[in-house]
C-alpha cells in the first residue's frame, strides 16, 4: 500500500487476522489526515488517492489494504507526535520574531504623564525614574498605604524598565503619608514591644534570685523568648530580632552584665555569678544526676505497686490502656521519643512504649528475697500484664514447644509454660461451667441480637512434623454473626476466668449435650419431598421493589454503553462492578466468627449432622431468638441434611431449618447453570 514494492518482508493486514476488529484502519485514517494537516505526508503519498468516495477506512476495508510493518511504523504516532510540538514550536517563533518592543515604539506617540497624579509635565517638568531602589521603596509605600490604584500601575514591572515619569513633589508626597501612617502604628507596637522586654528583665531577674543557680544566658534564647512574646502580644516580626540592639538593652537595665564571645554565641553572665558558675561547670555532677534516678524510679515504684492489674480473659483495646501507670508510659515514652511536648503528643497511639511497659510491670519486684539466689524473676500475680500471657498464648498455639516459651520467660519476655496451662485451665473451667449453666455451647464472644448463620464441614489434619505420631479427622462447626451499622448487639460476657475459683489444671467435660452424638440412621432411601403449592412470595414487598429498581437501572446502563463506541472512565458493565460504584464507600462492620469446639467424629454420617442441626438451633435460639436457623454445607452434607429434613420433618423439617450450599458450590451451580444455558441458545 505505501512502499509499492515486492519484498521478502512479510505483509500485514487487520482484515485477516484472527481478530474481527478492524480498527487498526480506522487508527491509520486518523493519522494520515493528521500528517496532511500538518504538510509532511511520509513516502510522498497522495492521501486522496486512498478515498474511492466512502472514506479513507471504507475504502481500504473494501480493497484488504495490507503494508509492511517498517512501511506503517514511518506513520506511528511517536512520529505525528514530534512533527506536531516541531511545526507548532516553528510557528511559535515566527511570532515571537514579529513581536514589537519598545525599541520600535515611537517616542513622540507615548503621552508623558505623571506616574502618580497622571497630569502631564507642566511648568515643574517630569523626572525619570533613573535610580534602582525608587521601585521597592515605592512599592513599599503602596503596601503600608493599601494603594491599590498604584500597585496596580506597578504591576507590569520595574519602574525603569517601563521608564516611568513623575513629578519631585508627587513622590516626596508618598514618601510623607507612608511615613505618617508608621509612626502611627508604632506607637501602639512600641508599648508592646515595652511590655516584651519587661517581662525578659523578670525572667533574667527570678533566675538572679535562686541562690543555688549561677545564672548564665546565651543571647540567641533570650532573643527567641522575645520574639516568641512579641508574636503572643500580635506584633508581627517578618526578620529575626536584632541580637545586638538587644543586648545593649538589657546592658542598660543590667549595668553589672556582661558579654563573653564563645565561638559564635553570645553569653550573658553577672559579675558576681561568674565565679559561681565556673565552680558548678567544674565540679563533677555524676552524683546529682544519680539522685535524679533515684528519685524518678521511686516516684514511678510507687504508683506500679499501689495498683492491682489482673487479666480477665480478654485481650480489648481498653485494657491494654489502662493496665500501664500513666507515669511509667510517660517515662518510657520520653527515653523512647525525648521530653519534647511535640514528639508526645505524636505517641499517643503508639504501642512500643505500652509494649515495653507492660514488659517492665511483668518484671518488677518490690521486695527481692535474701535467699533468693537464682537468676529468676519472682512474678508479681498482681502484675499479670496482657503482653507476657498474649506472646505465651502465641507461640504455644503455634509451635507447642515448652523449650522456646521457657527460653523466652527466662529472658523476662513471656510468662512461664506452667502458668500458661494454669491460665488456659482456668479459661477452660470457666468457660465450661458458663456452658453449663445457660444449657448450651455458645463461644462468648458472640453477641446477642444479631442475625446468626452456621456452617459445618470436615476438619482433616494431617501433621508433617517427623515427630508426628497421630492425625486428626473430625468435624467442626463455625458460628457466624453479621452485625451491621444499625445493631452490633450485646455482649455481657465481661470475664472468662473466675479469680475466687483455686488455681488447678483439671478442666471442666462439655455438658453431655454437646458432646454425645446420639445414633441416627434412615433405613426407607425413598423420601417424600414437600410440594411447592405456588411460587414464593416476598414478605417485604418495598424491599422487592427497590431491588427490583437498581435491577433495571443496571440493565438500562448496559443498553447504554453498548451503543458507544468507547467506555466512561468511571462507567461500569458488569453487575458486580456497577453495584459497587452506586453504594457508600463506608466499610461495614466485620462478622464475628467463632468456631465450636471440635468433633473427632466424621461429618459424613447421618448421627453427626443431626447432631450438628440440633446444636446449631439450639445455639441460635440463645442468641437471637425468634431465627430460623441457616445451615451452610458442601454438596454430601447438604445431601445429608436435606434427607434428616425429610425424615424428622416435624422438628427439622423445611419450616423449621434451612439447608444451603457453601459459597463455593452455589458459584459452581450458577455457572453450570449459566453454561447450559449459553449452549442451549447457540
Amino acid at each position: 500500500m505505501f512502499c509499492q514494492d515486492h519484498t521478502n518482508s512479510d505483509l500485514q493486514c487487520p482484515v485477516r487476522t484472527t481478530k474481527t476488529s478492524v480498527v487498526g484502519y480506522k487508527t491509520l485514517e486518523e493519522q494520515l489526515v493528521q500528517f496532511e494537516k500538518l504538510g509532511h505526508v511520509p513516502m510522498s503519498i497522495d492521501i486522496k488517492s486512498l478515498d474511492d468516495g466512502g472514506g479513507i477506512e471504507a475504502t481500504m476495508i473494501k480493497h484488504q489494504a495490507c503494508w509492511h510493518k517498517s512501511c506503517r511504523l514511518k506513520f506511528n504516532q511517536t512520529k505525528l507526535d514530534r512533527l506536531s510540538k516541531k511545526v507548532t514550536h516553528e510557528k511559535s517563533s515566527s511570532q515571537s520574531e514579529c513581536m514589537q518592543t519598545r525599541a520600535h515604539c515611537d517616542p513622540a506617540d507615548v503621552k508623558a504623564t505623571c506616574f502618580f497624579c497622571d497630569e502631564p509635565a507642566g511648568s515643574a517638568g517630569l523626572h525619570n525614574a533613573s535610580t534602582y531602589d525608587i521601585d521597592s521603596k515605592v512599592r513599599k509605600c503602596a503596601l503600608e498605604l493599601n494603594d491599590t490604584a498604584l500597585l496596580a500601575k506597578l504591576s507590569p514591572g520595574d519602574m525603569m524598565a517601563i521608564e516611568a515619569k513623575y513629578h519631585s513633589k508627587c513622590l516626596v508626597a508618598l514618601y510623607n503619608r507612608a511615613a505618617r501612617s508608621n509612626s502611627a502604628d508604632d506607637n501602639g507596637e512600641s508599648d508592646l514591644h515595652g511590655i516584651a522586654f519587661a517581662e525578659l528583665v523578670a525572667y533574667i531577674e527570678e533566675f538572679r534570685s535562686e541562690k543555688n543557680i549561677a545564672p548564665v544566658f546565651k543571647l540567641a534564647d533570650l532573643a527567641q523568648l522575645y520574639k516568641a512574646r512579641l508574636g503572643q502580644l500580635g506584633v508581627v516580626t517578618e526578620s529575626r530580632i536584632h541580637t545586638s540592639r538587644l543586648k545593649l538593652r538589657l546592658l542598660s537595665v543590667f549595668p553589672d552584665i556582661r558579654a563573653h564571645l564563645e565561638g559564635r554565641s553570645v553569653i550573658l553572665s553577672f559579675d558576681n555569678d561568674i565565679g559561681s558558675a565556673l565552680r558548678i561547670a567544674c565540679d563533677h555532677d555524676g552524683d546529682r544526676n544519680a539522685m535524679y534516678l533515684v528519685q524518678a524510679a521511686k516516684i514511678v515504684r510507687k504508683e506500679m505497686f499501689n495498683n492491682n492489674y489482673s487479666f480477665d480473659g480478654s485481650f480489648t483495646e481498653e485494657s491494654q490502656q489502662n493496665v500501664v501507670p500513666q507515669s511509667l508510659l510517660a517515662l518510657v515514652s520520653m527515653i523512647l521519643e525525648g521530653p519534647n511536648i511535640e514528639c508526645q503528643s505524636q505517641l499517643i497511639n503508639r504501642r512500643a512504649p505500652r509494649s515495653i511497659s507492660q514488659l517492665l510491670m511483668f518484671n518488677s519486684v518490690k521486695h527481692k528475697r535474701a535467699t533468693d539466689s537464682s537468676s529468676t524473676v519472682r512474678h508479681n500475680q498482681d502484675h499479670d500484664m496482657r503482653l507476657p500471657l498474649y506472646i505465651s498464648l502465641k507461640i504455644h498455639a503455634v509451635t507447642r514447644s515448652r523449650n522456646l516459651i521457657d527460653t523466652l520467660f527466662d529472658l523476662g519476655i513471656c510468662c512461664s509454660y506452667d502458668q500458661l496451662l494454669n491460665l488456659t485451665s482456668e479459661i477452660s473451667r470457666t468457660v465450661s461451667q458458663k456452658y453449663s449453666a445457660d444449657g448450651v455451647v455458645c463461644p462468648l464472644k458472640l453477641n446477642s441480637g444479631l442475625f446468626t448463620t452456621a456452617a459445618v464441614d470436615n476438619i482433616d489434619y494431617n501433621p508433617t512434623s517427623a515427630t508426628a505420631k497421630e492425625s486428626f479427622h473430625g468435624t467442626g462447626i463455625s458460628l457466624i454473626q453479621h452485625p451491621s451499622y444499625i445493631s452490633e448487639g450485646s455482649n455481657c460476657h465481661k470475664s472468662v476466668i473466675c479469680q475466687s475459683a483455686p488455681s488447678s489444671r483439671s478442666v471442666a467435660h462439655l455438658p453431655s449435650e454437646y458432646t454425645s452424638v446420639a445414633p441416627a440412621s434412615i433405613r426407607n432411601k425413598s423420601f417424600i419431598v414437600p410440594c411447592v403449592d405456588s411460587f414464593v412470595q416476598p414478605t417485604n414487598v418495598q424491599k422487592y421493589a427497590e431491588a427490583k429498581v437498581g435491577e433495571l437501572a443496571w440493565r438500562n446502563e448496559v443498553m447504554k454503553s453498548i451503543t458507544k463506541d468507547q467506555l466512561d472512565k468511571m462507567q461500569w458493565i458488569s453487575w458486580s462492578a456497577y453495584h459497587a460504584s452506586i453504594q457508600d464507600a463506608v466499610v461495614p462492620p466485620p462478622a464475628i466468627i467463632a468456631l465450636l469446639p471440635l468433633f473427632v467424629k466424621n461429618a459424613n454420617s447421618i448421627a453427626m449432622i443431626k447432631h450438628t442441626m440440633t446444636i446449631v438451633q439450639v445455639a441460635v435460639a440463645h442468641l437471637n431468638p425468634g431465627q430460623v436457623p441457616v445451615l451452610a454445607a458442601y454438596q454430601p452434607l447438604f445431601a445429608l441434611a436435606k434427607q434428616i429434613q425429610w425424615t424428622w420433618s416435624s422438628v427439622l423439617g423445611e419450616n423449621y431449618f434451612i439447608i444451603m450450599f457453601g459459597g463455593l458450590h452455589i458459584e459452581m451451580a450458577v455457572l453450570k447453570v449459566s453454561i447450559d444455558t449459553l449452549n442451549e441458545n447457540r
